[in-house]
């Protein structure tokens, strides 16, 4: 499994690099960089590379195998951030034994106010406390996945679930 990293604006450079801020560089040029790595590669070596995996993975719509497993192969490539994405709602349904094995990989644990009102409710509160006790406080963000138009404005449904977890 190869991990991607996705560039703004998504354009292919000259040289073959999705959104590469060289989009002029020939293909197969390369020259020494200011940190004077060597000559041939496109992007200075292994200082680019790493560089490169300064990213975020969330894992998307993922179901929880898949989760865990993204977040394994991540880590195993030096990916150093990395979000479950609403690991208790559909369709991930992540458990609490794998929503505390997701953090010992490094991963943070989202857990999204859509899934606690409207036509998306699929938990209460206590539901939500309970799993974010069991994993830790120091590995959960709180997001509102509130863009639908049956739902409050994100600021106004963020206050009402944060005042709800108290």
């Amino acid at each position: 499994m190869r991990l991607l990293k996705l560039m703004p604006g998504g354009a292919e450079s000259a040289h073959g690099c999705r959104g590469c801020k060289r989009r002029n560089a020939p293909r197969g040029t390369g020259t020494r960089s200011e940190s004077g790595s060597e000559p041939g590669s496109q992007h200075g070596g292994k200082k680019q590379n790493k560089r490169r995996l300064d990213l975020v993975l969330a894992t998307g719509h993922s179901s929880s195998e898949e989760c865990l497993m993204l977040i394994r192969e991540a880590k195993r490539q030096g990916v150093r951030h990395m979000v479950v994405t609403h690991a208790m709602t559909a369709p991930i349904h992540m458990k609490i034994p794998q929503m505390r094995e997701a953090p010992r990989m490094g991963a943070y644990i989202e857990f999204v106010y859509n899934g606690l009102i409207g036509p998306y409710k699929e938990f209460d509160f206590a539901d939500y406390a309970k799993a974010i006790r069991a994993v830790g406080v120091e590995s959960c963000i709180l997001a509102s996945d509130l863009a639908q138009v049956v739902n409050p404005v994100q600021p106004d449904g963020l206050n009402v679930y944060f005042a709800g977890l108290r």
